[in-house]
């Protein structure tokens, strides 16, 4: 187990133990652990110079980089609270953050320098640095700093969840929430190696990336390979050239890796554990990697709550719909609108309750807990006779057409399964008669129709769960930064073009 002070004290650890492997490494840059202890050492005595003190903000802004995580690691080891940005905001989403958060100092790169500048025309930190500036050498070449004393209730991260709803929630994770998440990964999975190799693909700045991912890794003692952006070509390469062992990725970047020319052909070997979550998972694209060999399990989690349940191995063959069993000490009920529990194979609203729930809602004045110490997830789920769960749906996205609940997850699994189909969503949209009824939005190859689509349907489900229309597009989903359909945006042009 971590300990449940401060992470960042980890980096000591490493450093003594295996001083020349490779602790971080991008596209430019490699450190072993020895170089990066010692320069997270100086940016930490940078920041302390600059007046961050213990509870202040640093905010980070750039894609995934050897700097982001020295960032990161220095603010963590002084007691600082780490503010990860979404380098995919507008400027305006960027103000509306950055003002609630009032970051001490804020770090950049080139190539999101201007979009920072933009939203700090009113909130400016005591200091901007860019990391790709001259002004970043300078400021970690820096001597000794003290460690302040670090409670595991203390802030660690700020993260600001990615907006699916519409409004930006800032969440206060603590340290001991942070390493709950960390602990939980590590002993979910006896099959961790012990020449640790993860490719980091996942953005930095996204939970799911950042915790689970690149922090276990560094728990572990792992090497970390990251990438700036998603290129399917040199992800594929990076993993056969590296012998990559771990990886965590979203669904959609499974099928863009695994429609490659190469991919049949690839040694994929040395890849012993995938994890993969943010939205189901097609059976199609698990059954893709594993005929390689590789077994991605499926994972149900939040930023609000940490890896809530995970599927083993084994059983993401059997059943790749589910996300397995609470994990760690993680306890979750499953209750009705009477707050009532539900039975085995009876959909309810996901509660949970653990270490690695967040402290507040940042700026909230109320308890974001029920009596009890649980937290409302949002979501709809149900157990299973064997003690594992599938996640079916969002509360929200819930259609409720005649009286009659009707999940869209439900209804997208069938539609998935159909040749051709590349992705789908389902939103209500307005009835005369119903009040709301399904309508399918679906990115598909040109020889499907709307008849394979309905028949499909029909063929697999319930009257009054195929869709009442149909609309084709011709790109991607709508996706956040963490993979997650906006179903927000959908659902408005939906019913927009509906009315017309």
């Amino acid at each position: 187990m971590v300990d449940a002070r401060n992470l960042g004290q980890l980096l000591r650890w490493w450093e003594w133990i295996k001083p020349d492997d490779v602790a971080v490494a991008d596209e430019r840059v490699t450190l072993t652990w020895q170089e990066f202890a010692a320069r997270t050492g100086g940016i930490a005595d940078a920041m302390s110079a600059h007046g961050v003190r213990k509870g202040d903000r640093v905010a980070i802004l750039a894609s995934n980089r050897v700097e982001w995580c020295e960032t990161l690691i220095a603010a963590l080891r002084i007691g600082a609270v780490a503010l990860p940005l979404n380098t995919r905001l507008a400027p305006s989403e960027l103000r509306a953050i950055v003002s609630k958060a009032a970051p001490k100092l804020a770090f950049v790169e080139s190539a999101t320098a201007k979009s920072l500048a933009d939203a700090l025309a009113e909130v400016v930190p005591d200091h901007i640095v860019n990391f790709d500036s001259t002004a970043w050498v300078e400021f970690f070449e820096h001597g000794e700093f003290s460690e302040p004393e670090v409670d595991g209730e203390d802030t660690a991260i700020l993260a600001f969840t990615s907006g699916t709803t519409g409004v930006a929630k800032g969440i206060e994770l603590s340290h001991r929430a942070v390493i709950g998440v960390v602990d939980t990964h590590i002993l979910s999975e006896p099959r961790f190696p012990v020449d640790h190799r993860q490719l980091q693909l996942m953005p930095l700045y996204f939970f799911g990336g950042l915790v689970p991912s690149y922090l276990a890794s560094l728990a572990v003692g792992g090497s970390v390979f990251l990438r700036s952006s998603f290129q399917p070509a040199d992800a594929l390469k990076t993993l056969v050239n590296e012998r990559i062992s771990c990886l965590t990725i979203v669904p959609t970047m499974m099928l863009e890796i695994a429609e490659l020319p190469e991919f049949a052909d690839a040694d994929l070997s040395s890849l012993v554990y995938g994890s993969t979550g943010a939205t189901p998972v097609p059976p199609a694209v698990m059954r893709l990697w594993h005929r390689k060999g590789v077994v991605f399990r499926q994972g149900y989690g939040m930023t609000e709550a940490g890896l809530i349940a995970e599927q083993t191995a084994d059983r993401a063959i059997e059943h790749p719909e589910r996300v397995g069993r609470p994990i760690g000490h993680t306890r979750v009920r499953i209750v009705n609108a009477e707050n009532g529990e539900c039975p085995t194979g009876v959909p309810g609203e996901i509660l949970v309750k653990g270490p690695s729930l967040l402290t507040r809602y940042f700026g909230a004045e109320t308890s974001p807990f029920e009596e009890g110490g649980w937290f409302r997830t949002g979501d709809i789920g149900v157990f299973h006779d064997d003690g594992t769960m599938s996640v079916i749906d969002r509360v929200k996205d819930l259609i409720i057409s005649g009286g009659i609940n009707v999940y869209p997850a439900e209804i997208e699994k069938v539609i998935t399964e159909l040749e051709g189909v590349i992705e789908v969503a389902v939103v209500g949209v307005p009835h005369p008669r119903w009040q709301e009824v399904p309508h399918a939005v679906v990115w598909a190859t040109p020889d499907v129709t709307v008849d394979d689509i309905l028949n499909t349907c029909r063929a697999n489900l319930a009257k009054y769960k195929v869709p009442h229309s149909v609309q084709f597009v011709n790109e991607s989903l709508p996706r956040t930064a963490s993979g997650k359909v906006l179903k927000r945006l959908i659902a408005e042009e939906a019913r927009h073009s509906v009315q017309q």
